[in-house]
């Protein structure tokens, strides 16, 4: 036996000295002869004991009692009995002694035979398959339940054997796994065994196969491993580890269980280990010990998230918690970073951890605070272990962060202040930081986190990541101008300002600095006042040539927002300040996308109506550098590169610069090739050059601008469909230009783009506004039926849409004779009259203007008056704007020729409306019109004249003829001539007339100062006043003969023609209005009776006085009507003028 033994032994120190001892061995046939020696035999310590204490044991004859009579028998035969009773003993014990010897050199050969093994087929993938096939699994097997001495050898032998796939099969079948699980057991009274390493060891490859997994938890080997933890070997130790996480594998079952038990071996251990530990227990510290390791096997499987149920159900992130508070420096390290795993496993575990480490920024402990606030760091910069998106994890860190929403987080931060935890505070401002959308900017500033923000950021205790985090928050809530005052009311702009001064800072808190700044200068110009004395433009100014003091395209962009709204003031530093060199330089083609795009931007806000600004920018060579970029074609930089050059193009002497640097063409092109906003600086450029400059317009003709321009109508944005109109109507300046654009405005009219087709009203209403020939050639281009078409049927005319803008053009083309009839034969006229009634008073004003033009002719004058609209325009006396009124009283006037259109307006109620258009001192030409309405009205039918005299016609008649115009004097002249005829009520208006003041001294005026149609109105008026007393006191009061004549002249400068005027007077101021007179024709003696209708002047006719009379029979010559001039109303044929 002792031979074999240190044979054994020998064969295992040769295979572990060398590897290649290993095979050598093998080949000397070592594995199969130590195999064969194998000789299991069960080991049973209680009956091997038993057997022992048998063979000891006296006879039964010794061991019964005497009995009297033997001993009676013979004392003298007692002493051999015993002498032969102790050398039987003797025997028996030596007998015992050299079987245990010999038992326990058996055990000896056997153990070292199963080292011989280990040792042979450690890493040795031959000797492992020649093992199996020697039959040694079994045996290695059997040997578990042989002498306690083999079994850390015997199961060492199946670890290394383990190795290979097949004998962990091999092994499974030979029901090796319960055997190596009982193993695990602690012995008596919890001793350890030295074979639990070699077999948590075999476990641990065993586990490698997915069927043995669920065997080996079947077996109990789970929760026998784990208490391993506590006093085991480090070697065991790190088996378990490795075990327990093979047996996690792909098996969700097990997961639950390793979890559940490790989260259970944590929480039996103290929350503080160091204090624990102080009084060097070794129960405790072993305790601890053996936190740390479940806590390491946790942090393991967080990297998987397959065991994301597992963790979670077993409330492993709350003893995680307790380890980072209180585990060894180890087991802090290990928690912090399965707490970031786990919380990178879903959106709700990390809301778990997060509410859990939030909770410690409070705690009382500084280091509970760091460890903390180090974990949340760390959580929220690694990248997703499970290989989500940065977009992704961004999410999920948001949601996180704001779990419990907004106002939690403000009272972190608030909380963090008055107590000096600054990573509070830094948690919270980078919490905040994570979520920038309106409604939680919102909450931020209702839960009051404006002012501690404030106050965290200028305490000057955070770190510069902090800083950064604070900067940003604060820039985001200057997003919203309603925070701004709050925010300047902290104190912000110091605190800001110094972290762009601030060489040390990071470029991001730099960044979010400058970016805050912008927006606050965005509020009023007394903001941007305060940020430039806080001293932000110089360190700004130095950023746009170094890119290492800070962002050059957030510099640029701020210095730009520095002079928001057009800042003179803030302009004019920036120029002094240096600014403009470094902004130009940023354009070069070389510099990237963003300095370029940012600079661009920037010197269009400097150049804004700034001529000084222009001029530098111009000197400074910004020019052809901007021209550059439109060819380039940059998104982004292009399209600031036009913008400057809209604002450039202010400068005469740019205008021609940017032309000879060939900026037209790149602007035209992207007027059609650049996005909405880029297509608006185009074309305010392309107008801005276009203006006044007939060179460029030439520029532009050639390279076809209206095109484009022209499509740019449609736009969404009102700015870019004003600028491309302006831009028209500049090209339309020139004459070879403005046939083109005409007919592309017109062309538009015919589509369905109705943006458009507003946008091409406007342009063509300013231009046919400009002059005739613009008209005549709207009009030969075929525009009037396109835009009557746009009228549709006068009912849908709001303001600003195409139907209205397309009245105001057809209201100004209708002043020309071709534009009326086009008008008229396209149907303009029905809608124009139903535009009348439109709610929109624009729209009501353009069918007035156009009607009032239309009725100018006499072939329309039928058609609105079948039309009804009569009646909508004494409505629009009343209620229209004031051209709309005078337009609707110059429609009535026009219109007024005929006794149908006088008696409509007298039923429309159409006097009152009238008269009081008579004082309307501030509408010379609506006065006119009414007055000429009201002679109509008061000469055509007698029936009118009380009416007209009770509306209180006779005052506002007379001042009318005093102030009016020199039509409207006429007018208002011989309404009251008409008005002293009346025969029933004519006295009463007489002497009214003559009482109001200023009246008859007026009349006598117009009679020495005016000839033609007034003065004989005046005359007729005079002579109608002279009938009654009161009219000839006023007369005399007046100092004025009954003759005007006289009245008028010296007699010195009396003759004759004057003494026959004189006497032809004194007979007109006989005859009356009304009288019935015969009249007796000179040629033939005829006499025929009439009715006077007229008594006055008719210079159209001839000099002196003439009497108008309607025979009773048709005999006369006309109307009343004499060259144009309506003198009464009378039937046709009945009426004639005869001298005195």
């Amino acid at each position: 036996m002792a031979t074999r033994e240190k044979a054994a032994r020998a064969i295992s120190r040769l295979s572990r000295a060398h590897p290649s001892n290993q095979d050598a061995l093998a080949r000397s046939g070592a594995v199969e002869l130590a195999t064969s020696l194998l000789q299991p035999k069960k080991w049973n310590p209680s009956k091997m004991m038993g057997s022992f204490q048998k063979k000891a044991q006296p006879s039964t004859a010794a061991r019964l009692p005497k009995s009297p009579a033997t001993l009676l028998k013979g004392a003298t035969s007692d002493k051999a009995t015993e002498e032969e009773a102790a050398a039987e003993r003797e025997a028996d014990e030596l007998e015992k002694a050299a079987k245990v010897l010999a038992l326990n050199a058996r055990h000896a050969t056997q153990k070292e035979l199963c080292a011989s093994l280990w040792s042979l087929t450690f890493g040795n993938a031959s000797n492992q398959g020649a093992v199996a096939e020697a039959g040694g699994i079994p045996l290695l097997i059997a040997l578990l339940d042989s002498h306690p001495d083999i079994h850390r050898d015997a199961a060492g032998a199946l670890w290394s054997l383990a190795a290979d796939a097949n004998n962990r099969r091999l092994i499974a079948e030979a029901n090796g796994i319960p055997q190596l699980v009982e193993l695990l057991k602690p012995g008596k009274l919890g001793a350890r065994s030295p074979a639990q390493e070699t077999a948590a060891g075999a476990l641990h490859s065993l586990a490698a196969r997915f069927e043995n997994r669920a065997a080996i938890a079947e077996a109990g080997g789970i929760e026998l491993l784990i208490p391993l933890f506590e006093g085991a070997s480090a070697e065991a130790k790190s088996e378990v580890e490795g075990a327990l996480l093979e047996l996690g594998k792909e098996n969700l079952s097990n997961q639950f269980s390793i979890c559940n038990k490790l989260v259970a071996l944590i929480a039996k251990g103290p929350d503080n280990a160091a204090e624990a530990c102080a009084d060097g227990s070794p129960v405790t510290i072993a305790r601890v010990e053996a936190q740390e390791h479940a806590t390491r096997v946790i942090n393991v499987l967080s990297l998987d998230r397959d065991h994301r149920e597992a963790l979670s159900s077993s409330g492993a992130i709350y003893q995680l918690i307790r380890q980072l508070k209180g585990g060894s420096p180890t087991a802090q390290v290990m928690a912090a970073s399965a707490l970031t795993q786990i919380a990178r496993m879903s959106p709700e575990l990390r809301i778990q951890v997060v509410q859990h480490l939030v909770g410690q920024l409070s705690a009382t402990d500084p280091n509970v605070r760091q460890r903390a606030g180090t974990a949340l760091r760390e959580m929220n910069t690694k990248s997703d272990a499970a290989g989500g998106s940065a977009m992704d994890d961004a999410k999920v860190q948001r949601e996180a962060a704001m779990a419990g929403g907004v106002a939690p987080l403000v009272e972190l931060l608030k909380d963090g202040l008055n107590d000096h935890r600054v990573e509070a505070q830094e948690y919270s401002l980078w919490s905040l930081s994570l979520t920038t959308d309106a409604s939680r900017r919102q909450a931020m500033v209702e839960a009051g986190v404006i002012t501690p923000l404030v106050q965290s950021l200028s305490s000057g205790q955070l770190s510069e990541v902090a800083q950064q985090h604070a900067a940003m928050v604060l820039s985001c809530l200057a997003i919203d101008r309603c925070n701004h005052d709050e925010i300047l009311a902290c104190g912000a702009i110091a605190p800001l300002v110094g972290l762009i001064k601030d060489a040390k800072q990071t470029l991001g808190a730099k960044k979010n600095a400058a970016i805050g700044l912008a927006r606050l200068a965005l509020s009023t110009p007394s903001t941007q006042e305060r940020i430039f004395h806080a001293g932000a433009v110089p360190p700004l100014v130095a950023w746009l040539g170094d890119g290492s003091l800070g962002p050059p395209e957030t510099a640029a962009s701020t210095l730009a927002d520095l002079c928001n709204d057009a800042n003179a003031a803030m302009q004019a530093r920036l120029l002094e300040a240096g600014a403009i060199g470094p902004l130009v330089a940023m354009l070069h083609l070389q510099a990237g996308v963003e300095h370029q795009r940012a600079a661009g931007g920037a010197l269009a806000i400097l150049a804004e109506g700034c001529p000084s600004n222009m001029v530098a920018i111009a000197h400074a060579g910004g020019i052809p550098p901007l021209v550059e970029l439109l060819r380039s074609g940059k998104v982004g930089a292009h399209k600031n590169a036009a913008h400057a050059l809209a604002m450039l193009a202010g400068d005469e002497a740019n205008k021609m610069q940017i032309a000879r640097a060939g900026g037209i063409p790149p602007l035209v092109a992207l007027l059609s090739t650049g996005d909405a906003s880029a297509q608006q600086y185009a074309a305010k450029a392309l107008e801005w050059l276009a203006r006044d400059c007939v060179e460029n317009q030439i520029a532009l003709a050639n390279e076809r601008a209206s095109a484009p321009l022209v499509g740019l109508l449609g736009s969404e944005s009102l700015e870019t469909q004003a600028s491309a109109v302006t831009a028209l109507l500049c090209l339309a300046s020139h004459p070879e230009s403005r046939d083109t654009v005409v007919q592309r405005l017109v062309a538009v009219l015919e589509g369905r783009d109705t943006a458009a087709q507003l946008k091409a009203s406007e342009a063509l209403s300013a231009l046919s506004a400009r002059s005739a020939s613009n008209r005549h050639v709207i009009v030969i281009s075929g525009a009037v039926e396109p835009l009557v078409r746009l009228l549709g049927n006068g009912q849908s005319c709001e303001t600003n849409t195409p139907p209205e803008r397309a009245a105001a053009v057809l209201a100004d083309l209708a002043r020309l004779s071709e534009a009326k009839v086009r008008i008229a034969q396209s149907n303009g006229i029905c809608a124009f009259v139903t535009m009348l009634s439109s709610s929109s008073a624009e729209s009501q004003t353009h069918a007035a203007v156009a009607l009032c033009h239309l009725s100018a002719s006499a072939e329309n004058k039928g058609s609105i008056t079948a039309l009804d609209a009569i009646p909508l325009f004494v409505a629009l006396l009343a209620r229209g704007t004031p051209k709309a009124r005078t337009h609707a009283a110059g429609a009535l006037w026009n219109l007024a020729t005929s006794a149908e259109v006088k008696c409509a307006i007298v039923q429309a109620n159409g006097i009152g409306q009238l008269v009081l258009l008579l004082g309307e001192t501030e509408l010379p030409e609506a006065r006119e019109s009414a007055a000429a309405v009201i002679s109509e009205l008061t000469r055509s039918n007698k029936s009118n004249l009380p009416l007209i005299a009770d509306a209180g016609a006779i005052p506002p008649l007379v001042v009318t003829m005093c102030e009016g115009t020199a039509g409207a004097q006429k007018h208002a002249t011989c309404a009251l001539w008409g008005l002293t005829q009346e025969k029933t009520e004519g006295a009463r208006y007489r002497t009214e007339l003559a009482k109001t003041e200023g009246a008859v001294a007026r009349l006598v005026e117009l009679l020495k100062g005016h000839e033609g149609e007034t003065q004989g109105f005046a005359a007729a008026t005079l002579v109608g006043i002279a009938q009654d007393a009161d009219g000839q006191e006023a007369i005399r009061s007046a100092e004025l003969a009954s003759n005007p004549a006289i009245w008028m002249v010296t007699e010195d400068t009396l003759g004759p023609a004057f003494i026959t005027d004189e006497h032809m007077a004194e007979i007109a101021c006989k005859i009356k209005v009304g009288d019935r007179v015969l009249v007796v024709e000179m040629s033939d003696q005829a006499e025929r009776h009439a009715e006077v209708m007229f008594v006055g002047k008719i210079p159209e006719l001839a000099n002196g006085y003439w009497v108008g009379v309607e025979y009773d029979m048709p005999v006369g010559k006309n109307d009343g009507s004499v060259k144009g001039r309506r003198c009464f109303e009378c039937a046709p044929g009945f009426g004639a003028p005869d001298d005195l």
